[in-house]
């Protein structure tokens, strides 16, 4: 078994099928191969094989001998087995950039939160070791005294009246 995977096959039996493919493009321009889990391997390889073999039957120059019916039914399933091949190809591709989206994205939120987390650690730590400003007195206390000493001139003036 091939241990990379294969680009998705261009659909060369769907103009004698009257179908066309579903993507509308050349699939020989599709770029680097990507990386897959080992599961995706195994199941985009499988589907391969699967396509190849049905692929190879219809190449061999007895099977224009078959009937017309079995020719049309054969051309029917390898153009089913590209289509599917295609579509989970896609599907893989777009489901792996989207973990690996998610994997950049809460990399970044993790960052950010640990930069968020050391700059409240140096603040409160900063706030620790800067003395405590005292509060001032405002003049008209520092003048009359404790709020103890006001209440009790208060209770004598009003014992005295």
């Amino acid at each position: 078994m091939p241990e990379t995977v294969n680009s998705p096959p261009a659909s060369e039996y769907a103009s004698s099928a009257g179908r066309s493919n579903s993507s509308g493009s050349s699939t020989s321009s599709r770029g680097p191969r990507k990386k897959f889990k080992p599961e995706q391997k195994y199941i985009l390889n499988d589907m391969w094989e699967k396509y190849e073999k049905l692929g190879e039957h219809r190449l061999k120059p007895s099977f224009f001998l078959y009937p017309q019916a079995f020719q049309k039914r054969v051309v029917d399933t390898c153009n089913k087995r590209a289509r599917t091949y295609n579509n989970m190809y896609r599907y893989f591709v777009e489901q792996n950039e989207q973990e690996s989206r998610d994997r950049a994205e809460l990399q970044a939120f993790r960052q950010a939160h640990t930069a968020q987390q050391a700059a409240q650690g140096a603040a409160e730590q900063a706030s620790e070791q800067a003395p405590e400003p005292v509060p001032e007195q405002a003049p008209e206390q520092a003048a009359e005294g404790t709020v103890e000493e006001t209440v009790e001139q208060a209770a004598e003036e009003a014992a005295a009246t």
